[in-house]
């Protein structure tokens, strides 16, 4: 018998089995089980959507939203934009050759930009009856864990990208193996030459057609079962893993901006500065990572954030790194170039992930960041259910590095957001209450997307994503865009 999670438990002590959570019709989007400061009204714009991962204002007053195309325990999604115009009619937009998972879309001098698994491509005339999908940008390196994510057009004109790791920490493991099945030669891609030390991870082969109990040796930023000794010289490409990558307008002469990041999903330029979130390193694979927090990092150009060797500006031979009953993590680069540290700092597995900053205009709080946080990953991460510290948008202040939350469930306080926040109580349905069925509230908040004009916030919510033992189950129609505006005087 499987044991329980702790938050499955308490569905348990209160007579659902994980089964009937999972069964449960899921409460419709409610608006009073949301909260926002005074002054602020939300709303739901849309709802029944498969898994939104993108919402970007038109430019003429409406919104496109992305589709993923790929959710955890539902194999049959499938890529898709949709449009909404200003007067609410709702349309599919024709558009072939979307790879999945669809990550953000970005409006762009009258054409629409799309990150998708290994590519960019730009949607031309993307109000028209036929708009046309081409490629910008190909071959990122995005066939493992993490993929390419958000998109920001900087000061200078250029097109920069976020671009994940393959693995979790550096090095390729059973973890992997889902995607190691049919890509056995993918690996982490280094953005420039560099020498690693001699550690050699030994698991069990998956790929092996003898014994159960043949084993793989590999070294880190090798392909599974490649092993290397100490002091190699790792090639170094420009479509590299670990990176915030910038291309010409065109997406022509690419380069690597920064690197050391493991998976910078939000990238935002805000006036003459780019912020990156970046989510920390899991206790999971051949070199588990302990209480690596979540970070919002300012990037400088060239400049190294620490992955996959420190976490959060500290190097990962310190203490608190060490995995219960698992091995003190090493490092695996053998020199390490000056470590940036974060401007912020949130609890550890709460998946931060896109954002964006105010325009000001009617909505204020002008240049404050909105950071929309997912939530943990149980049990792919290894951490327990109830430390998460997901579910919700936060404000960041950069003038002050002060945080708090700006929409969230309304029974759920999370204090102000940052290091130290006390962690709330994880559920098997994937929300905050309202019984097994989920959360008529904030589920899993990917995007968030100011109007130009500072009128409105618009977030896109992934959906419910009921937990267990396996992993978890994403519920399909259950996504939401809500809507949160100012209150007039």
């Amino acid at each position: 018998m499987l044991k329980l999670s702790h938050a499955a438990s308490s569905l348990a002590l209160a007579g659902f089995t994980l089964a009937q959570a999972a069964a449960a019709a899921p409460p419709e989007p409610d608006p009073a089980a949301a909260e926002v400061p005074e002054g602020y009204r939300v709303e739901v714009f849309a709802d029944g959507l498969d898994f939104p991962t993108s919402v970007e204002p038109d430019g003429a007053g409406g919104l496109f939203v992305a589709l993923s195309g790929a959710a955890p325990g539902d194999p049959s999604a499938r890529p898709a934009l949709l449009h909404f115009a200003a007067d609410g009619a709702r349309r599919s937009v024709p558009v072939n050759g979307l790879e999945a998972p669809v990550n953000d879309l970005l409006m762009r001098d009258g054409e629409l930009l799309v990150s998708h698994r290994t590519k960019i491509s730009v949607l031309d005339d993307p109000l028209g009856s036929a708009p046309a999908l081409r490629d910008l940008v190909t071959g990122l390196p995005s066939l493992g864990d993490h993929e390419n994510n958000q998109l920001t057009v900087g000061p200078d004109g250029g097109l920069y990208v976020g671009q994940g790791t393959a693995t979790n920490s550096g090095v390729v493991g059973l973890d992997n193996k889902k995607w190691l099945m049919e890509h056995p030669d993918v690996h982490e891609i280094a953005p420039a030459p560099l020498r690693t030390r001699g550690a050699v991870f030994q698991t069990k082969d998956p790929l092996s057609d003898g014994e159960a109990d043949e084993t793989a040796r590999t070294s880190a930023y090798q392909p599974f079962d490649t092993a290397t000794p100490d002091g190699a010289t790792i090639p170094g490409a420009t479509k590299a893993n670990g990176t915030v990558l910038r291309f010409d307008a065109d997406g022509s002469n690419p380069s690597v901006y920064a690197w050391g990041l493991r998976n910078p999903y939000g990238l935002l330029w805000a006036g003459d500065t780019l912020y990156a979130t970046e989510n920390g390193m899991d206790v999971r694979g051949s070199r588990p990572v302990a209480n690596d927090l979540e970070d919002l990092y300012v990037v400088k150009r060239g400049a190294f954030y620490g992955w996959p060797d420190f976490g959060s500006g500290d190097p990962v031979t310190d203490p608190r790194f060490k995995p219960d009953g698992k091995p003190q993590p090493t490092f695996l680069m053998a020199n390490h170039p000056p470590v940036e540290r974060p401007a912020a700092t949130f609890p550890k597995h709460s998946s931060i992930v896109k954002l964006d900053a105010s325009p000001g205009g009617a909505f204020g709080l002008e240049g404050q960041l909105f950071i929309a946080f997912f939530g943990h990953m149980t049990p792919r991460t290894g951490t327990p259910p109830e430390e998460h510290g997901g579910h919700r948008v936060v404000r960041f202040d950069p003038a002050t590095g002060e945080s708090t939350t700006f929409f969230g469930p309304k029974h759920h306080s999370h204090g102000d957001g940052g290091h130290g926040d006390k962690p709330q109580a994880g559920r098997s349905d994937g929300g905050h209450g309202h019984g097994p069925g989920g959360s008529a509230g904030p589920r899993r908040p990917l995007d968030v997307r100011f109007a130009a004009d500072g009128s409105a916030l618009y977030v896109a919510d992934f959906g419910l994503m009921p937990m267990d033992e396996a992993g978890p189950h994403a519920r399909p129609g259950t996504g939401v865009i809500w809507k949160i505006t100012p209150v007039a005087d």
